[in-house]
């Protein structure tokens, strides 16, 4: 289950941040996302390293979605989707100059229209390939457009508030007409779906012709107001009235003093097992289909996990709680051969956390910020080979802002670990030099660290939930220079794709 033996790196970059010179809204599955492709293979990359990339909630947190199946619609391309016949290409110029929710709104507004036609006029062939993708994703995606099209009848309101014939599932009272009603709204969020899947395969065949691997990201908890919780009430921790009796979190970290309070539904571990796991096993196939990897977020979640009672305002009060253990992944690693699993095990992780990575042999993780606590186990040169190597994760300043604005004394000891200072103008590449030159197999950088961006340019500060996930590339810094560098760190690191390992 080890991600690779060959020393190789690649860049963190969510697809929200490819946005063109000039375009409005967020990035998505188009040109854009090919050219940057094309930049990690002139630059001696092996991986493209994603955020999770599933519908995001009005904050806009990839980590907050309301399906753990589907695709984000924003990531869909109108240009590519104009390629194929589903709309106009006057249409794309309708989102120019748009703010991002004013371009967002008229995207959708677009691909209703495009729905629409493809249900009178569709694509030669493509009626077929739509029915084929609804019987192969029947698992969810019937739950998820009739959940979006629920939410949009019923002024968005959370499931738990929808009327107790809605809000249980009976479907009688579904039988009786509402399925009917739901018809066309339903039918726009299974189309919104199909065009992502047709692009997203075509990303994938991208990345394969040039020996690019995806590396995606799946987080442990889902939000409650949710397709997947509405559907599958059973596997949650919920009251009566469908809501939590306790929630996610963490305790108090290097994040936060007060711990970090998540506020998802916990699993009811023990009904998930009678199922062979089936929900879960469900969604890690869609993963290995998705991606060439998967970073478990919170891995020590299945190991344990922070019970917080409902109502709390801070995670302070919460306990931990034993999660599945080994017993989950013995069941579903042999059922899905091409999965390959890298456990975020950072935090508060101990011994039994460790043992639960080791006896699977997934690949552990290494974060350069979290090297100078002043260990020697901890340093670069000690990674085990069987990890994954950040400089930062997106939860992190940026090197750059690291630098500036960490502790002091750690950043000191990463500077002279690095034989730089803080005065050095290249001392974000010295430092990305030292991870690379680390024994771990796979290295990975946020590329905003390749940029030496600062603080500005950072993705998520935890426990805020106002001005993340916003950074946009300007495509103009992917430059020759740029891709020079990169070539020449990771040459001289034994990090290109054509340097084998000599471990």
């Amino acid at each position: 289950m080890s991600l690779s033996t060959n020393r190789c790196c690649g860049i963190l970059l969510p697809i929200s941040s490819l946005s063109a010179d000039g375009e409005s809204g967020y990035g998505d599955l188009g040109p854009q996302a090919h050219r940057f492709i094309q930049f990690l293979s002139e630059s001696g990359q092996k991986y493209w390293q994603m955020l999770p990339v599933n519908p995001a909630k009005a904050e806009n947190s990839p980590y907050s979605s309301i399906s753990a199946f589907a695709g984000n619609p924003s990531f869909i391309s109108l240009e590519f989707a104009a390629e194929e016949g589903f709309l106009e290409y006057s249409a794309i110029s309708e989102i120019k100059g748009l703010s991002v929710l004013e371009a967002e709104n008229k995207k959708r507004e677009i691909l209703r229209k495009a729905a629409a036609r493809f249900q009178k006029d569709s694509p030669k062939g493509s009626w077929e390939e739509f029915h084929l993708f609804l019987d192969q994703e029947s698992f969810w995606i019937n739950d998820y457009a009739w959940f979006c099209a629920l939410k949009e009848r019923l002024a968005q309101k959370s499931w738990s508030d929808w009327p107790e014939e809605i809000r249980k599932r009976n479907f009688r009272f579904w039988e009786r007409g509402l399925l009917h009603f739901l018809g066309e709204t339903s039918f726009y969020y299974q189309f919104e779906q199909f065009l992502f899947d047709r692009q997203w395969k075509r990303l994938k065949r991208a990345c394969q012709e040039k020996e690019i691997s995806l590396i995606g990201d799946v987080p442990i908890f889902v939000a409650h107001d949710s397709a997947d919780v509405w559907a599958h009430q059973e596997i949650f921790d919920l009251n009566e009235k469908g809501f939590p009796i306790a929630v996610s979190g963490v305790p108090p970290d290097y994040f936060s003093k007060t711990g970090q309070l998540w506020g998802n539904p916990l699993y009811r571990w023990d009904v998930l097992k009678e199922s062979g796991y089936e929900w879960w096993r469900k969604r890690l196939e869609i993963s290995a289909q998705r991606f060439d990897a998967v970073r478990l977020d919170h891995f020590i979640g299945f190991c344990r996990y922070w019970r917080v009672p409902s109502g709390e305002k801070t995670a302070v009060s919460g306990q931990w709680v034993k999660g599945p253990g080994a017993d989950f992944f013995s069941l579903i690693v042999p059922q899905i051969p091409k999965l390959k699993i890298i456990a975020e095990d950072l935090g508060v992780a101990g011994e039994d956390v460790y043992e639960l990575r080791d006896k699977f042999n997934f690949p552990g993780m290494n974060v350069l910020q979290f090297s100078f606590g002043g260990e020697e186990k901890f340093l670069p040169r000690n990674y085990s080979p069987n990890s994954v190597a950040y400089t930062g994760t997106h939860d992190n300043d940026t090197l750059k802002g690291w630098i500036e604005s960490g502790p002091p004394d750690e950043v000191k000891r990463a500077l002279d670990y690095a034989h730089s200072s803080k005065s050095d103008p290249e001392n974000h590449w010295k430092l990305i030099q030292a991870l690379l030159e680390s024994p771990a197999n796979t290295a990975i950088i946020p590329l905003q660290d390749i940029l030496g961006l600062g603080s500005k340019a950072r993705m998520n500060i935890p426990g805020t939930t106002s001005g993340n996930w916003s950074w946009k590339l300007d495509f103009k810094s992917l430059n020759s220079e740029t891709i020079s560098k990169l070539n020449k760190t990771v040459l001289s690191a034994r990090r290109a794709p054509s340097v084998q390992s000599p471990l």
